[in-house]
């Protein structure tokens, strides 16, 4: 009996990994890409990876193929310029057209899903730009004085207006059941309507969130779609420009990270993948707040572990957080100021009522381009009371000196890069980086730019 039913287990598992790595073909014609590399890719969260890469021939005839393990939304890419989207829905696809950037006439001659998809598209496209004549034609009635009176126009046109509503209802429901395009394109929506309705339908907004909340973050439809990106980014976007005020916004955005924190706990690769694009998104947007309330969320997330290089990041907002006390640094190196050597042995003697710290290097081109800012500010800053401080991570001491020569400020070296102590201490994980603190070393800001610095210090102190 027990043989029995491992040889089932054994026969099961073998049935499994079979269906895992059966092979569907994505084959066409476009004679217009003769002689061309061809490439399909998939998705995975915020990233696009190569499927597989081949050459049209000389009647621009191609055919490759994918995995079950590629399931969800691809693409076809011809010179990074022509693209296709594919829907890998575990069948066999074949298009043809003159060429891939001809959507009118591309046609699916194979692939269920895909001829359904494309049918889709079109007929939606049209619908929209219908919808959208009417829905421009109803602002024109409800704000143009002399229109608004002619009530009875205005009532047929909201009319339409939802019963084309109902028309793109209608499509979506005559989708397959259980279908990947029937999952996916009500999330396209949700993803695409963003821009629109923070500029046209406000009163959406508060929907549009609960919608995107609503998803399963964790899913693999959704890991797979291609829309991870957009989706995230267009949803704090949104939040952004809600004309919520400041503390609202923050209130809403915290509220959204706790729903997808608690999606993705149990899933390492997508909580890792997803939390450093956040969090890098929430910093590129100045959204501090929300980069903060990310950081320590998931810090002090038990369910899952994070990679040591996004929790080196995180640490920033846990260890050096404005109100903490930051370490004094130690130079152990050499230090300049305006082209000079100076012997000082540690932050504390400089004795400033502020210091602003940047960490940069001469091989940085970020820095290259942000520290000799620091330069031009230098005057003023000093009139506020601010001292500049710059720790270099540069291992040459020519190249340091070259590229600090110019600066009136101190820049000190010790020529360890990534091992210099006082990179450890301030969690240092990319250059240019910025801390202000004040004379006791109190962290008072950590800012993502010389402009952002320069116009805290001068509103401030």
């Amino acid at each position: 009996m027990k043989m029995r039913i491992c040889f089932v287990l054994s026969f099961l598992i073998y049935l499994f990994n079979l269906s895992c790595f059966a092979q569907f073909t994505v084959e066409g014609t476009l004679a217009k890409n003769a002689n061309q590399k061809i490439q399909l890719l998939g998705f995975e969260g915020i990233q696009a990876y190569l499927i597989e890469e081949t050459r049209t021939d000389a009647k621009g005839h191609f055919s490759m193929s994918y995995t079950a393990e590629d399931y969800g939304i691809g693409y076809l890419s011809i010179s990074q310029v022509e693209n296709q989207i594919l829907v890998l829905a575990k069948e066999n696809i074949s298009i043809q057209a003159n060429a891939l950037s001809d959507k009118n006439n591309l046609k699916f001659l194979q692939g269920k899903q895909n001829k359904l998809f494309n049918t889709y598209t079109k007929e939606f496209d049209i619908n929209q730009n219908v919808l959208g004549a009417w829905q421009y034609l109803a602002e024109t009635y409800r704000n143009n004085s002399h229109l608004k009176a002619r009530q009875n126009s205005l009532e047929n046109i909201l009319n339409e207006i939802e019963s084309l509503k109902k028309v793109n209802q209608h499509l979506i429901q005559k989708l397959p059941e259980n279908s990947y395009i029937q999952w996916f394109i009500p999330v396209r929506k949700i993803v695409s309507d963003v821009s629109y309705i923070a500029q046209n339908q406000p009163e959406l907004i508060p929907e549009n969130l609960t919608a995107f909340r609503n998803i399963k973050h964790d899913n693999d439809l959704f890991y797979k779609s291609g829309l991870y990106k957009d989706a995230f980014e267009g949803h704090f976007w949104l939040i952004e420009n809600s004309g919520l005020s400041q503390d609202e916004a923050f209130a809403e955005m915290k509220k959204s990270i706790d729903i997808i924190v608690e999606n993705l706990a149990f899933d390492d690769e997508k909580m890792n993948q997803t939390g450093e694009f956040l969090f890098q998104f929430l910093e590129s947007r100045s959204l501090f707040e929300a980069s903060e309330y990310l950081a320590v969320k998931l810090l002090n997330e038990s369910s899952c572990t994070l990679n040591s290089n996004l929790e080196k990041q995180l640490e920033v907002y846990r260890k050096m957080k404005p109100g903490n006390i930051a370490n004094n640094i130690v130079f152990d190196g050499d230090v300049f100021k305006s082209g000079t050597k100076i012997s000082v042995s540690n932050l504390n003697e400089l004795q400033s009522e502020y210091y602003l710290i940047a960490f940069g290097s001469s091989w940085c081109p970020a820095c290259v381009e942000e520290l000799p800012k620091l330069q031009e500010e230098y005057a003023n800053l000093q009139q506020k009371g601010v001292e500049i401080v710059m720790i270099s991570l540069d291992t040459s001491k020519q190249q340091f000196q070259n590229f600090t020569k110019d600066f009136d400020f101190y820049a000190a070296s010790d020529y360890k890069k990534w091992d210099t102590q006082a990179v450890s201490d301030y969690y240092v994980f990319s250059t240019p980086t910025l801390y202000l603190i004040d004379k006791n070393r109190k962290i008072l800001l950590r800012p993502n730019s010389v402009e952002r610095a320069k116009n805290w210090i001068l509103q401030n102190l």
